[in-house]
């Protein structure tokens, strides 16, 4: 692989099949995810909007990766570690109320995935992931959390991250690090 690098620090690289990819360091990556997680969180679409066409489609599954990881990092934020059923109806009501064009069924299937539900993952269309994350993430988050608290809230994500990530090689789990019960790590 040949790479060259331009006048912005990015490189561009010529993958097997020829084609060009386009390459960040971790560090430009890691603050592009962040500032356009931020602009979500404070609902400045337009931005948001800007800012996801600065992701190159080489990067579009680590992305997808932030903002899983950035959901359950919000979902144990809000729920804690084990589910409790009576919150998640009442905070299923609430998305009904805030959110009409957002699946309620899908969402709660995809908070339940995380808490040991993996099965009910590839029962949700991956088309409605990022809807159904976002929606819950900006609900639970709101939008007056501090530069300091996103930080936290990412610096978290990020951990929550590579314990999936890792887990997922130590474990018969879909997810690795929440084993449906029954079964063993």
């Amino acid at each position: 692989m040949s790479r060259t690098a331009n006048h912005t620090s990015r490189t561009t690289d010529r993958t097997a099949n020829g084609s060009e990819g386009h390459v960040m360091d971790h560090t430009e990556r890691r603050l592009l995810f962040r500032r356009h997680a931020t602009a979500m969180f404070r609902g400045h679409r337009t931005e948001s909007h800007r800012i996801e066409r600065l992701i190159y489609p080489d990067h579009y599954a680590a992305h997808q990766l932030f903002i899983q990881t950035l959901f359950v990092s919000c979902l144990f934020d809000h729920f804690g570690e084990e589910l409790d059923r009576a919150e998640l109806r009442r905070f299923i009501d609430r998305l009904r109320s805030e959110r009409p064009g957002v699946s309620p069924l899908k969402t709660e299937a995809l908070v339940r995935v995380f808490y040991g539900e993996a099965r009910l993952y590839t029962e949700i269309p991956q088309a409605d992931h990022w809807t159904c994350m976002w929606t819950s993430a900006q609900m639970i988050v709101g939008v007056d959390r501090s530069d300091a608290e996103l930080a936290e809230l990412y610096d978290q994500a990020e951990a929550v991250g590579r314990e999936m990530v890792s887990g997922v090689f130590a474990a018969g789990g879909l997810f690795g690090f929440r084993c449906e019960e029954g079964t063993e790590r």
